[in-house]
């Protein structure tokens, strides 16, 4: 039979001398998806991998806010000014349709927006590979 570990004990750590979450505390972290350090047996621990409830690790966590903070940022920028990227199309050649139409994307070199009538791309993802 072959086990899973889906904690790690946190060696070296002093036991009683780091802030453990209340119980509500750490109810509400549960609830938001995101699990804490315990100690048990005289011993710290912690998820694997800083592994949330949803299994997923706190950096993807972290990576997703960024993409969803990017999306939103663009998206106010938008509605702010919904000409601004005029300028942008220009110096690649295109003309910012009169209604632009934009979908989220994700291609091998990032992800981003697509603008559907014209196919421009725009990369919103701050980790562009050369």
């Amino acid at each position: 039979m072959e086990f899973q570990i889906y904690v790690y004990e946190i060696k070296g750590a002093m036991t009683g001398q780091t802030y453990q979450p209340s119980q509500n505390e750490r109810a509400t972290l549960r609830k938001k998806r995101l699990n804490a350090s315990f100690e048990f047996a005289g011993k710290l621990f912690m998820p694997i991998g800083l592994m949330t409830t949803a299994g997923t690790t706190l950096a993807a966590t972290r990576e997703s806010d960024k993409l969803l903070d990017r999306i939103a940022a663009f998206e106010q920028e938008l509605n702010r000014n919904p000409r601004g990227l005029e300028a942008d199309f220009a110096r690649h050649g295109l003309v910012l349709p009169a209604e632009p139409a934009f979908e989220f994307a994700i291609r091998e070199d990032g992800y981003g927006v697509v603008e559907t009538n014209t196919n421009a791309w725009i990369n919103l993802d701050d980790n562009q590979h050369a």
